[in-house]
């Protein structure tokens, strides 16, 4: 009689065994199901994150390029000469939140700023300055609005900016209007 137990409970130990193994097995594989299912998760909502975020930028980037736009025909209807320029960028920040300020830069001289309030280091050469000058040059021979960034700015923090070059119709020189971002 104890030898039928004992081949019972040997027989009972193997089909305790094999059925933890395949506990053990199913448990592993539907773990690596979760998982490759978390994953999939992450990258599709990783990706329509990056599709929203390249949006908002494009619109941004469009929105720069239309306010140099109106800068190139403000600057060209006054012949080269800008007396209300703080005004006009004025009103015309208020209507775009992407940019922080705008400039006139005749012949590549930064003179006017719009916010000035922390960016009077902004007045620069871009034509002579070490970032910005072969863009801008590149720019001023091939008739192109450029843009340019992440660059490093002399009072501080990090911006894009885009521009053009046009030349006013009486006086002959070349002016542009670049928008940071």
């Amino acid at each position: 009689m104890f030898k039928q137990l004992r081949k019972a409970n040997k027989n009972d130990y193997l089909l305790i065994t094999a059925t933890l193994i395949l506990l053990v097995v199913f448990n592993l594989s539907l773990l690596s199901y979760v998982q490759g299912e978390q994953k999939a998760a992450e990258r599709n909502q990783a990706q329509a994150l990056a599709t929203g975020f390249s949006r908002t930028l494009k619109g941004e980037i469009k929105n720069a390029l239309t306010l140099s736009t109106t800068l190139k025909e403000l600057v060209l209807a006054s012949d080269g000469k800008v007396d209300n320029f703080s005004t006009v960028a004025k009103d015309l920040l208020a209507e775009n939140t992407a940019v922080s300020n705008l400039q006139l830069a005749p012949k590549g001289k930064v003179t006017e700023i719009y916010l000035l309030k922390g960016n009077e280091a902004g007045k620069i050469n871009l034509l002579t300055d070490p970032i910005r000058g072969p863009l801008c040059r590149y720019g001023i021979s091939h008739q192109v609005t450029v843009t340019q960034g992440p660059i490093a700015l002399k009072q501080g923090g990090k911006s894009w900016s885009c521009g053009r070059r046009f030349l006013s119709r009486k006086r002959a020189r070349s002016s542009s209007g670049a928008s940071p971002l």
